[in-house]
């Protein structure tokens, strides 16, 4: 199962697609940007105007905007989706291999009347079947005020635009864990606060999905730094766990920034001993001109102190390249291991194709 971990790790880290390196450039909160309250997803006008502006190395006039600005929406009605795609290279002790992997192709719609907004997606898994990852009914009083119901990914950390990453999936909070919620946000301008109410999935009860409820908190400072704390509680039939830690996203001058999201677990099941464990990803980014990106990435997870077998570590080097508004490229190198001291790491790496509607 471990040979198998990279691969279903970049299956599985789809849709939230969110940039929070955004942070440096005085843009604190996901709104700005997305119609999602936690980032990620379907982009506001506006957010498709940065994308041009501060992300890409070059653009022409309404080149950002949906479709190339082709097809003009109207006010109540945005459009959006994105088709990703990537190729693995790794190089372990037993084997060598290479595999192309079709990664998503996704449309997503947002109808806001008023105050009120319903979003959802429709895509299809690497499989082909059918699917909608997120689909929920926003109500937006103020500017400030968000309330919404349906199924997303709760607020919990920093929502990085790479779900496989250790504080992710490595404790099950990626891509294709999406319970239904209810949830409450302040979204202010120096200060978030979010409470989510974790419903399990409604939609099948056979899963077993957890349920629970998650906080989320961050201050904004010296128009470039973003800190904060979560905490998430989660119960189902084998037992309960808790997650909590702080994050962080600094931006260190113009063109560096530094980004770390950690997470202490201690899973306590029913009759058992208490599991305790820690998670974190880190990145390093340098942002040679605009658009153009390189990064160091460091990653730890080890659900239980006790168990070698639950501890992977991974070390890499990256490349992120927006060549013009819809397209983005990502390539990393990595040294992964699972286990202890003793244990080999293996080659890893990957090049990424993002297309965003």
């Amino acid at each position: 199962m471990k040979k198998l971990a990279v691969i279903s790790a970049f299956l599985a880290s789809q849709f939230l697609f969110a940039f929070p390196q955004m942070v440096r450039a005085g843009y604190a909160n996901c709104t700005t940007c997305h119609q999602s309250p936690t980032g990620g997803g379907i982009l506001t006008p506006y957010g498709r105007n940065l994308s041009a502006d501060l992300m890409s190395v070059a653009s022409r006039e309404n080149e950002e905007q949906f479709l190339y600005g082709a097809l003009k929406l109207p006010e109540w009605l945005n459009l959006g989706g994105d088709i990703r795609a990537l190729q693995l290279y790794q190089n372990r002790v037993s084997r060598e291999s290479a595999e192309f992997i079709f990664m998503q192709a996704d449309a997503e719609a947002a109808i806001t009347v008023g105050k009120v907004t319903v979003d959802g997606t429709t895509g299809v898994t690497p499989q082909g079947k059918p699917l909608s990852r997120r689909h929920y009914l926003q109500y937006r009083p103020t500017d400030e005020l968000s309330f919404r119901a349906g199924r997303f990914l709760p607020a919990a950390g920093i929502n990085t635009e790479n779900h496989s990453v250790a504080v992710k999936r490595g404790l099950g909070r990626d891509q294709g864990t999406e319970t239904y919620n209810v949830e409450g946000a302040w979204i202010g301008q120096s200060f978030d606060f979010f409470v989510t109410g974790i419903l399990g999935r409604l939609d099948n009860q056979d899963l077993g999905a957890e349920m629970g409820a998650a906080v989320s908190s961050s201050v904004f400072l010296s128009n470039r730094h973003k800190i904060g704390a979560s905490y998430v509680y989660l119960t189902r039939d084998v037992g309960a766990r808790n997650l909590a830690g702080p994050f962080f996203i600094l931006g260190l001058g113009k063109r560096f920034f530094l980004m770390a999201d950690t997470a202490f677990t201690w899973f306590a099941p029913k009759g058992g001993i208490t599991q305790m464990g820690f998670a974190d990803t880190a990145r390093f980014n340098y942002e040679m001109v605009q658009g153009v990106h390189l990064y160091l990435s460091q990653e730890f997870v080890q659900r239980d102190f006790l168990d070698k077998a639950s501890k992977m570590e991974a070390y890499g080097v990256g490349f992120q390249f927006f060549p013009r508004p819809h397209l983005e490229l990502n390539a990393q190198y990595l040294k992964q291991r699972y286990g202890g001291a003793t244990a080999t790491f293996a080659d890893y790496a990957y090049a990424m194709l993002h297309f965003y509607l």
